[in-house]
């Protein structure tokens, strides 16, 4: 017997299995339909990167986002429900979230700090409790994004922790950002060599997995010493 079909309601954030680039969507509106003689439902939901969608979960398998709790049957949530066990945002979109009702509004957000956001080197690249070995690997592995497309705007979306990073700046300000953010990409990458030159650690067998990006890279490393 098949698996239930997952219940959705306002509020919920989802994901379309089937068209990944559009992104985390908030379910809007929600009402219960009939599909040959299955229940299931029609949604409204505004996705991050593709707008207002009509969907009908008969013909499209949504799936709650990562990071979500799991969701269960759609009931009304009473006025003293617990608070929203969402993801709070992160990066940029921590920054310009709407404060609480009673606290007063955060001061416009410096272009500077937009961009020192834009330009960090992900935690699980530089983070002293991790090997050697890993961090390097790791960093190796951030070199897979292009500054084009869609690996732009996952890359953007995922420093800035906005669903469409285009709301909040041009693609000339993106591509700018992810240059600033190699650079420290380079920086961070020649620091790890240089430990582990001091360290006596073998990182050929690391490098021999790097991508043509991240081959390009160590070749700029190499030719700045």
């Amino acid at each position: 017997m098949p698996e239930a079909a997952a219940t959705f309601q306002i509020g919920d954030r989802v994901t379309h299995p089937a068209k990944p680039e559009w992104g985390v969507g908030e379910v809007r509106k929600a009402a219960s339909i009939t599909h040959e003689g299955r229940k299931a439902q029609r949604l409204e939901i505004r996705f991050g990167r593709a707008g207002l969608k009509t969907i009908s979960t008969a013909f499209a398998p949504l799936k709650p986002a990562e990071g979500t709790p799991k969701i269960g049957k759609a009931v009304e949530k009473p006025a003293h429900a617990e608070a929203d066990p969402r993801p709070k945002p992160t990066g940029l979109a921590a920054a310009l979230a709407p404060p609480p009702e009673d606290e007063p509004p955060p001061p416009k957000l410096d272009p500077a700090k937009a961009a020192a956001i834009m330009a960090e080197i992900p935690e699980p690249a530089r983070d002293p409790f991790r090997p050697l070995a890993t961090r390097i690997e790791t960093t190796i592995r951030l070199y897979e994004v292009k500054p084009e497309g869609r690996s732009l705007m996952d890359w953007a979306a995922t420093q800035s922790g906005l669903d469409d990073p285009l709301s909040m700046f041009s693609r000339h300000d993106l591509e700018q950002h992810f240059e600033r953010y190699r650079i420290r990409l380079d920086q961070h990458l020649r620091s790890l060599l240089d430990d582990a030159r001091r360290e006596r650690l073998d990182t050929k067998p690391l490098l021999a997995k790097a991508s043509e990006n991240a081959r390009a890279a160590l070749r700029r490393i190499n030719h700045a010493r």
